[in-house]
């Protein structure tokens, strides 16, 4: 790998890591989340370190360096994917719950308002009853 080449890799590496750090601290980005920018960060690192390592780990599954390469882009897209999608239904079961306890709050709401609608409308005077004649 020319040297130009490795320079950059480490560069992008150092600079995800560094990115998903700045932003956890700084509360921009879950924890959870830097914690998967970070790893991908790290492994970009040791691959910009050693990149014999491309070809021993891809000889390991019996493919050659664009090979591997390829495969593990594919594989971090997918799980970021997988990842994300977890996420998007949890938030969206979260939010079916609060639309229906929106709801529910809402009919309440209505009904107080009625109640009290019903609470301050003039009431009719009544004629006061005759005392009741004794025999």
């Amino acid at each position: 790998m020319p040297l130009l080449q490795r320079i950059a890799i480490l560069l992008a590496a150092t600079a995800l890591v560094l990115a998903a750090a700045y932003l956890v601290r700084e509360r921009r980005l879950r924890r959870s989340y830097g914690l998967v920018w970070g790893a991908m960060g790290l492994v970009l690192l040791v691959f910009g370190l050693a990149p014999s390592l491309f070809e021993t780990v891809g000889a390991w599954f019996g493919l050659g360096r664009a090979g591997f390469m390829a495969a593990l882009c594919i594989l971090a897209l997918l799980g970021v994917a997988v990842w994300g999608s977890v996420r998007l239904s949890a938030l969206s079961d979260r939010e079916d719950g609060r639309t229906d306890e929106t709801a529910g709050l809402r009919e309440e709401i209505e009904r107080l308002h009625d109640e009290l609608k019903e609470a301050r409308r003039p009431q009719p005077e009544q004629k006061p009853k005759p005392p009741a004649l004794r025999t």
